[in-house]
């Protein structure tokens, strides 16, 4: 199958085609609706996506009632 961390970056690509931007929650909501029972834990998806920001994959765009949103970049993306 896969890591927790690429049933992650799974769940960003899809949720990214769906909307421009979006939070750790909808990304989670992705993941459950893509590995059911394998979906990684929250505590992971947050981890992940923090990480995912620093390398510059993700853009943190906006804060609202608690909650952060980003959007993906390609300006960090190399081969």
């Amino acid at each position: 199958m896969g890591t927790d961390r690429d049933r992650v970056w799974a769940g960003v690509l899809q949720v990214s085609n769906e909307q421009a931007g979006f939070s750790v929650e909808e990304v989670s909501r992705v993941c459950e609706e893509l590995f059911g029972d394998d979906a990684p834990p929250e505590a992971t998806i947050t981890d992940a996506i923090d990480t995912m920001a620093d390398w510059g994959v993700l853009e943190s765009f906006g804060f609202d009632s608690g909650t952060t949103y980003y959007m993906l970049t390609d300006e960090e993306i190399a081969p």
